[in-house]
């Protein structure tokens, strides 16, 4: 009997020596592997917010490794869960979401069919957005890696719909940490708090966070909470390794300066309560108190990658001269050149056809033209300055950066504000986007002009005061329509006579024809026959008995005036020289000027053109001239004429204009947005409104510098440059930032090797034939099965699981019959 169980234990043992490490070994190896494909849904909101599909494949694997490696798959995915994270618009001619329940349904939607379980959003996904609220979905699904269960979190921020809280990305603190998207941030938080506590999720925790535009820097501030030491915010229950974070952000604007204080950092706001936040998840706030600095290119972040455009103007803000940066890695879109915008475009065209044909056809950076105004033609034209989209932005943003050159300039002296209440507009106006009827007369236009050429012009030291500034900008801009320098020293004879010759010489004559159509439009119909008949004396023909048209008359007057009068017309006998005819153009504009401008209209008209004999000659000196017009444009008249306000300058009176114009576009649209959208909307809009109206000095110092600066100085040919540039390129500016942009790059990187770790791929030329015929024949099968409103799933790692089950059953039998012989005995 003892021979007979010592034969028995060698058998075990020997069977123990074979099966155990096949069983620890299959334990170690059996790492989710789960295969999901299917299609998803996104909101176009260039599309009359139609509902657009696309295909997704996910993969568990994805997850199983070290964040830290990336996943071209992740790449994609994280494009498209973003893409469908946007609010889903109930019906298409809802443009406000005025039904706000199915806000959430593509991304919830979205998750499910990924297998995540519990899906669920936090109220600001079906309701009212705030200026500083962020709406988030979150689920979860277990994850086996390396032996170990965790829970995958899927914390997915909106990143489209967000109406009121533009206004938040503008506002970004004095902290070292955008506020706005901090405040976001930590609404996103708590939701989590609460999801995990709600759903008794403990032990390991893996998290996957993917935003776009404001979503995706709200995502990377999520990421790096997760990963920079956050998470005892959560409690004890749970645990997370900065590899286990998977964060991927599109279109990142920048989030943080470095060597900011981490209890500042990861500190998170409680439920701030009141009329305007009443829809805050509940939650106590959190003091980290570990201290530290932040490094945001710090190992930790390692999992948090951030594909950006160099297209893209929105990813230059806030300014990285204000040292503003994001946590991670920046990877260009279309990985340093790697993946080429031809095969970006066959994948644009797959998921819209819309942007694509935007990008071909009008709006992409290829396409983009450095523009000028063509002062003959008068028509933007090419220029052949060498500069491109990038650069183009670049200098757009250094501009605004150089007026608003410090975070303390932004937060200290309206700018913040203003731009709040400009971004909070621009979010709720979108409903009334075909309403709205923004035409500024060009006087208006002409004061915000002349408040950036004062500033500058002094600051260059070209100018003392406001005055000087102002004959410097008009004598500038003359010179650049008649190309020939104008000084303090040039008559406006000189002036006028150079006018008149350039519009005579334009091609066709389109010119002087322009210049006709705006004095005959400006004469009332009662003086409009006999100054035609008067004029009509210059024309050749006037003696053939055909009627000389007022167009006709006038041409031939103004032609007069730069030649000398026809020898052919009647009225060669009392006038001949260009000169003299001049004397008579000045006499007309005298007479005019005394009739529109009472008090000062015949002042000005003495000045400019009668000389000291009387006679109508222009010999007045244009500086002269400039310096009455001067405080005549800064007074303010009503409709009778009367002095309502005087300006002490330029930017003054800009501001005084700019408040009436928004007035203007605003006032009926605010009455009527309460019956439409609800009492909310109205007083939002309001809100505002009102903001803009009170810091529009801030408003318009930014805007104009944004648009008109150069860092060569004040110069009038390459402010009409960039005016011309922006006015030709609206759609090539914007395009990059859209998502369909950034998906389409995730797809294309799918194709080529851009630098990842990979694992699954056919560039691992490790695999037997039959392995790439089994994963191909797994992948068509999965292509063949999956439906348009079904996921399907293939799960390899079932089999495995099985075996496993088999091989600890028979180790059991097997001792269970040890300890039975044994007992025998």
């Amino acid at each position: 009997m003892k021979l007979k169980v010592i034969s028995l234990f060698t058998i075990i043992i020997l069977l123990l020596n074979i099966l155990i490490p096949s069983v620890i070994t299959l334990a170690a190896n059996a790492d989710d592997s789960q295969v999901i494909s299917g299609t998803y849904q996104y909101t176009s909101n260039e599309i009359s917010n139609k509902q657009l599909e696309d295909s997704f494949e996910y993969r568990d694997d994805c997850f199983t490794r070290s964040s830290f490696l990336g996943c071209e798959h992740l790449e994609t995915l994280s494009s498209q869960v973003a893409i469908s994270s946007g609010s889903r618009y109930g019906l298409e001619e809802d443009k406000y979401e005025i039904d706000y329940s199915n806000n959430a349904y593509n991304v919830e939607n979205f998750l499910r069919k990924m297998d995540f379980k519990d899906v669920s959003t936090n109220k600001y996904y079906t309701l009212e957005k705030e200026e500083n609220s962020g709406a988030v979905a979150v689920g979860h699904k277990d994850i086996i890696a390396s032996g170990k269960t965790y829970t995958l979190l899927a914390v997915i921020p909106r990143s489209a719909g967000y109406k009121q809280e533009w206004a938040g990305n503008f506002n970004v603190g004095d902290k070292g940490i955008h506020q706005g998207f901090k405040a976001a941030r930590d609404e996103m938080l708590r939701y989590v708090k609460k999801y995990i506590q709600d759903n008794n999720i403990e032990g390991n925790l893996k998290v996957w966070i993917a935003g776009h535009s404001r979503g995706a820097a709200v995502s990377n501030m999520l990421g790096a909470f997760f990963a920079g030491g956050g998470i005892e915010y959560f409690g004890n229950n749970v645990s997370i390794t900065p590899e286990d974070v998977y964060c991927y952000t599109y279109a990142t604007p920048r989030t943080i300066t470095a060597n900011i204080d981490k209890n500042i950092e990861l500190s998170v706001e409680g439920y701030r309560g009141g009329e305007e936040y009443s829809n805050d998840t509940i939650g106590d706030s959190f003091s980290y108190t570990k201290g530290g600095k932040v490094d945001p290119q710090g190992k930790v972040y390692g999992g948090i990658r951030n594909f950006i455009s160099p297209y893209d103007i929105i990813t230059l803000l806030p300014f990285e001269a204000w040292e503003y940066t994001r946590y991670g890695t920046d990877i260009s879109v279309d990985h340093d050149g790697k993946v080429s915008e031809s095969a970006m475009l066959k994948e644009l065209k797959e998921v819209s056809t819309y942007a694509y044909d935007k990008y071909v056809n009008k709006s992409g950076p290829n396409l983009f033209e450095k523009m000028t105004f063509d002062t003959s033609t008068l028509k933007l034209v090419k220029d052949n300055g060498n500069i491109n989209l990038k650069d183009f932005a670049k200098d757009r943003m250094d501009g605004l950066a150089y007026k608003v050159n410090s975070i303390d300039t932004y937060t200290n002296q309206d700018y913040q504000e203003g731009m709040k209440a400009v971004a909070g507009i621009f979010g709720m106006a979108l409903v009334y986007f075909d309403e709205l009827n923004i035409k500024p007369d060009v006087k208006d236009v002409l004061y915000a002009y002349l408040s950036y050429a004062s500033e500058r012009l002094q600051e260059e030291g070209r100018a003392t005061n406001d005055v000087d500034a102002f004959k410097i900008a008009v004598e500038e801009i003359i010179t650049f329509f008649i190309k020939k320098e104008v000084n303090d020293n040039t008559t406006v004879d000189e002036i006028i006579e150079n006018i008149l010759k350039y519009a005579c010489e334009s091609e066709n004559e389109i010119l002087l024809d322009k210049l006709v159509s705006l004095i005959t439009g400006m004469i009332p119909e009662n003086f409009q026959s006999m100054l035609t008949g008067a004029l009509a004396r210059f024309h050749k023909d006037y003696n053939s008995g055909r009627t000389i048209t007022a167009q006709e008359a006038w041409k031939a007057f103004l032609k007069a005036c730069v030649y000398g009068t026809d020898e052919e017309a009647p009225e060669y006998s009392n006038v001949q020289s260009a000169k003299d005819v001049r004397g008579r153009l000045y006499e007309l504009i005298v007479m005019a000027l005394a009739l529109l401008m009472p008090e000062d209209g015949y002042d000005l008209a003495k000045t400019a053109f009668i000389d000291d004999d009387g006679k109508y000659t222009g010999t007045g000196k244009t500086s002269a001239l400039l310096e009455k017009v001067y405080p005549i444009l800064m007074k303010a008249k009503d409709e009778n004429g009367n002095v309502i306000k005087t300006f002490q300058n330029f930017g003054e009176a800009a501001d005084y204009k700019l408040v009436i114009m928004i007035d203007k576009i605003f006032d009926n649209i605010i009455t009527d947005s309460k019956e439409k959208y609800g009492e909310k909307f109205q007083s939002d809009l309001k809100k505002h409104v009102n903001n803009a109206k009170e810091n529009i000095s801030s408003i318009r110092e930014a805007l104009i510098y944004f648009l008109l600066y150069d860092d060569n100085g004040f110069n009038t040919e390459r402010i009409v440059g960039n005016l011309s540039t922006f006015i030709n390129n609206p759609g090539a500016i914007a395009l990059p930032h859209y998502n369909e942009i950034y998906l389409a790059y995730a797809k294309a990187a799918q194709s080529v090797d851009c630098g990842y770790e990979d694992h699954i791929t056919q560039k691992n030329t490790d695999e037997t034939a039959d392995d790439s015929i089994n994963k191909d024949t797994e992948k068509q099968n999965l292509k063949e099965n999956s439906k348009t409103d079904m996921s399907m799933s293939a799960n390899p790692k079932t089999g495995d699981n099985i075996q496993q089950i088999v091989l600890v059953f028979i180790i059991s039998i097997l001792g269970m019959a040890i300890t039975i012989i044994i007992r025998k005995d």
